[in-house]
């Protein structure tokens, strides 16, 4: 099992200053339209902050890494934190929610972060481009989203999925990390091929 600390990442991948402006924003933006947990304390939001750096720290996500759509990214994770990892990334935020993806918007224009941000769903993405990974994270993965990536990835592009399990046989090349971070419990995260 892997094990991370939230503020050995941080210091690695994240200026100071820039990650208090991304919690400064988020919360701000929180009270006014409930965009995360409420419960959700300034450490919390840390240590999803790092923990959208692990593709990074395993080797998943590199500088050399082509485009990359994040689906469904809420408020920003784990988005924006890879735009603030200092690797350049090319990234295209897709959100479903309009008051979600508004608020994408002005956060990547307050950050100075380039990025598009997509209201919608994949079928909204543009089918010139093609990507050569997929992060996803707080959505629920079947066979409809499978075969809809599909349509707008790479041949063999990378989905990288944060939560417990895949579901059942959906892929065929899956490589599972089970790790903690500080002291909460273990978690799983899932890098497999779109084919």
């Amino acid at each position: 099992m892997n094990r991370f600390k939230t503020q050995d990442i941080i210091a690695k991948y994240l200026q100071a200053s820039e990650l208090d402006s991304f919690l400064n924003e988020i919360e701000h933006a929180n009270r006014k339209f409930n965009l995360y947990s409420r419960k959700l304390a300034r450490d919390d939001l840390k240590v999803l902050t790092a923990e959208a750096l692990i593709p990074v720290e395993l080797g998943w996500i590199t500088k050399e890494t082509g485009p990359i759509v994040d689906i469904g990214s809420g408020w920003g994770i784990p988005a924006v934190p890879l735009l603030l990892s200092g690797l350049d990334l090319h990234l295209t935020l897709l959100e479903r929610s309009q008051k979600k993806a508004d608020f994408l918007f002005l956060l990547l224009r307050r950050l100075q972060l380039d990025a598009e941000v997509i209201t919608g769903e994949i079928k909204n993405l543009e089918s010139k481009r093609k990507y050569a990974a997929v992060t996803i994270r707080g959505v629920a993965v079947n066979e409809k989203l499978r075969r809809d990536l599909k349509s707008v990835v790479m041949p063999d592009a990378d989905l990288i999925y944060f939560g417990p399990s895949l579901g059942p046989n959906l892929f065929e090349f899956v490589h599972s990390v089970v790790y903690k971070i500080d002291n909460y419990p273990e978690r799983n995260i899932f890098r497999v091929k779109i084919v």
